[in-house]
């Protein structure tokens, strides 16, 4: 029977797993429920969402809009429908769990606002706004991250601003409720008279929520509410893309998203000759590093690799008393988190690391030891003798 255990020494280095420097995040916002709007990491090829916060909203309001903001924040602008309630904004950090839902700068303060995007050309928000009350945004603002108003443009010839995407060539605006053609639209020029020409004319299609533009790609999605499914916006027309299942789509991002933890890692025992798995599961912009610590000290990679991914391996303890701590600290571009700290203790009662406590497990154990064979020597003190006997006893009896 196996009985040894590398002990796993210092780290000498970190190993990068994936991504790159310019990696970039999708994140979407749920349908409020109960006053609580969700946020989720979302594969934009398979359409799956990994919840990784919750947001508390103000009464009347929906999250629509998502942006991207800078030191790996988010930019979050609600919806009221209502004709007396004036939209709101938030600045939100993923990493603190921390936010704050506030009211723009005027002539926004008291405005009905939709469509939302960081515009790297204006080095600001572009917010489309209009009068509270009618639901119709045919003017624009610059608005910076404090929600201060820096500018404001006349109206617009479109009928509605639903939504806004930029980047570093463009800012688009979706009049989504218009029957003409076209239905999206170039801002060439916003203050303060705005210029836009016509950008694509696809098939009319009335929930969209929110839309954004990759930075680098240029590839521009939807949400949609009606559908559940991420929506592309090719040449002129929608391609449909993957179904976002048991979301209600509402905002729609491209981020640098910081290391946020979705499950801890969590107490475990292990048997003898057996092998235990310490894991941890997040989210965030990659590339990712991965480093787990035991009993304070990072462990060396070389001899164990696991050590640098989400998911730590362990071999048996050799002492039935044995107990190791073991953390980990995971780093990304927008800096590092730490998990919280789970505990492995050894379970000599399955002896024969079968997964069950029974007779088997007594047997095996009282052979070795009837025989002085040191795979009985439990306590590790270099004899076969009583106190072996007892303290596999107890821990059988314990079950484990």
């Amino acid at each position: 029977m196996p009985r040894t255990l590398r002990r796993l020494t210092p780290a000498a280095l970190l190993l990068m797993l994936v991504g790159t420097a310019d990696a970039q995040t999708l994140v979407g916002a749920g349908a409020p429920i109960n006053n609580q709007a969700t946020l989720y990491v979302i594969d934009p090829t398979t359409g799956a969402a990994t919840p990784f916060m919750t947001i508390n909203m103000p009464a009347g309001h929906e999250l629509y809009y998502l942006a991207s903001a800078s030191n790996c924040r988010l930019f979050a602008a609600t919806y009221a429908n209502s004709s007396s309630i004036p939209s709101r904004f938030a600045v939100i950090d993923p990493a603190t769990g921390t936010y704050n839902f506030q009211l723009y700068g005027a002539p926004l303060a008291t405005s009905y606002c939709e469509g939302v995007d960081w515009s790297p050309r204006h080095n600001a928000y572009l917010v489309g706004f209009g009068a509270l009350g009618n639901f119709s945004t045919r003017r624009l603002a610059l608005v910076d991250i404090n929600g201060t108003v820096l500018n404001t443009s006349g109206t617009l010839t479109q009928t509605d601003t639903d939504e806004i995407a930029s980047d570093a060539t463009r800012d688009l605006i979706f009049d989504l409720n218009s029957s003409s053609t076209p239905r999206v639209f170039n801002v060439t020029t916003p203050f303060p008279t705005p210029v836009v020409s016509g950008f694509a004319s696809p098939p009319s299609i009335t929930n969209f929520k929110d839309a954004t533009i990759h930075p680098t790609s240029g590839k521009i999605l939807f949400s949609d509410s009606d559908t559940d499914r991420l929506i592309e916006l090719v040449g002129n027309t929608y391609v449909q893309g993957p179904v976002v299942a048991g979301v209600d789509l509402r905002g729609l991002t491209w981020c640098s998203l910081p290391v946020v933890i979705t499950n801890q890692p969590s107490n475990t025992t292990i048997c003898p000759g057996g092998v235990a798995t310490i894991s941890v599961s997040n989210v965030g912009t990659g590339p990712i590093d991965y480093q787990w610590y035991e009993n304070g000290s990072p462990i060396d990679i070389n001899d164990n690799p696991s050590a640098a991914t989400p998911d730590l391996s362990i071999t048996t303890m050799p002492c039935v008393s044995d107990e190791a701590t073991y953390y980990c600290v995971i780093t990304g571009p927008c800096g590092s988190v730490t998990t919280d700290t789970a505990t492995l203790r050894s379970c000599f009662g399955d002896f024969n690391c079968d997964g069950f406590v029974n007779a088997l497990d007594y047997d095996e154990f009282a052979s070795l030891f009837e025989a002085g064979d040191t795979g009985a020597d439990i306590n590790c003190d270099s004899f076969v003798n009583a106190l072996d006997y007892d303290q596999f006893a107890s821990a059988f009896e314990a079950g484990c």
